[in-house]
């Protein structure tokens, strides 16, 4: 769609390489096959990778859920608050201006991550995207809590393994796409 991120400078090399898009160490383990790599290797045919989640209670607990929230409150940098609002700003009005109608959602956790939640924080983002929201006429979705979404469906506190991308997915088409 050609937008660019203005903050990215035209000389950084993720421009240019799609190598450099992923960690050091996936890189260097493409490097070590020679990037005889192939990324869509266990696909279905509908594009999800089917991935075996009888153990994913092994990832799941009220303990990690709550190291994953420290994780991201530590990774939380106030001063950068403004920062993101304005690149947010700034790619809806690109998508607009190219007759795209943007979508903001917040996908579900789980209530062993969510529960752990910064309260306050979540307010402040809410009011912060349904301002955005308002502000350029564009939808807001929040399956944050869903309850649609059980722990078949992740495969940590915060993530959703292939059995929840493909019901997210669907739920995205019925209630977003088809809506439009």
């Amino acid at each position: 769609w050609n937008i660019n991120y203005p903050k990215l400078d035209r000389f950084d090399l993720k421009r240019y390489s799609k190598i450099l898009l992923y960690t050091p160490k996936v890189a260097f383990s493409f490097f070590f096959k020679r990037f005889q790599v192939n990324l869509a290797d266990g696909l279905s045919l509908n594009g999800y990778l089917r991935n075996d989640t009888a153990q994913n209670s092994l990832n799941i607990s009220d303990s990690l859920g709550c190291q994953r929230v420290l994780f991201h409150d530590n990774s939380f940098k106030e001063s950068h608050v403004n920062e993101n609002i304005s690149d947010l700003e700034l790619l809806v009005s690109q998508l607009k201006r190219k007759n795209i109608k943007p979508v903001i959602l917040t996908p579900p956790v789980l209530p062993t991550y969510s529960k752990f939640a910064n309260k306050i924080r979540l307010k402040r983002n809410h009011d912060i995207i349904n301002a955005i929201c308002a502000k350029y006429k564009c939808d807001y979705f929040d399956y944050f809590t869903d309850s649609r979404f059980v722990q078949r469906d992740f495969h940590d506190n915060d993530h959703l393994n292939s059995i929840g991308a493909e019901k997210f997915s669907k739920i995205i088409n019925i209630e977003i796409l088809e809506r439009k």
